[in-house]
């Protein structure tokens, strides 16, 4: 009998761990208002919010993105010079933060083969960790327009200084935070 009522306990707290959010708008607004007030979900926040954050990798070549303090996010895909709006926002799921997108239905990921429309989540301390830049302020000004003035290189990897010259913009470049977190691959 005790062994019966340690699996089922087990069970049930092991159930709790799953998330039961489908990536549906309505699921993730609830997610999102349960979740605002905790300490790991605001020092997420306060570290991305308001900063152009820079994403290598071999798939997908040099990503873009700035993170507006409101929600908002608009990302500038390799080979591309239109940007891409979307939505992003940090999660508490069980014991971990997460880190969530959502661009538009149209939009498309030639990497994974998945189409936007829906939140896709990662945890947020890996996200960050594989960040070679984060720096406060939009340096390529995505937020402000819908297209870059030139198509940033396709497969390699570049700095948001070297993208910034490329784009023949100028403006301070502000500390870079991911290295609090990415000593590795830094880029003071």
């Amino acid at each position: 009998m005790r062994n019966i009522l340690f699996f089922f306990t087990l069970l049930i707290l092991l159930s709790g761990c799953q998330s039961t959010c489908d990536g549906s708008n309505e699921c993730f607004d609830k997610r999102i208002a349960t979740s605002k007030n905790t300490m790991e979900v605001r020092s997420y926040q306060d570290v991305l919010g308001g900063t152009t954050v820079k994403d290598w990798s071999q798939g997908h070549g040099t990503q873009f993105e700035y993170l507006g303090k409101n929600g908002r996010a608009y990302l500038v895909y390799p080979g591309n010079t239109h940007v891409l709006p979307g939505h992003w926002a940090i999660v508490q799921t069980g014991r971990d933060a997460e880190v969530c997108f959502r661009y538009p239905t149209n939009s498309y990921n030639p990497v994974t083969s998945e189409s936007g429309g829906r939140w896709k989540c990662r945890k947020a301390l890996s996200f960050v960790k594989h960040l070679e830049e984060i720096r406060s302020g939009d340096l390529l000004r995505l937020k402000r327009t819908s297209k870059l003035p030139k198509i940033l290189p396709k497969k390699i990897n570049i700095s948001i200084k070297a993208a910034m010259k490329e784009v023949g913009y100028k403006a301070k470049l502000t500390r870079n935070k991911a290295c609090t977190w990415n000593r590795e691959n830094c880029r003071p």
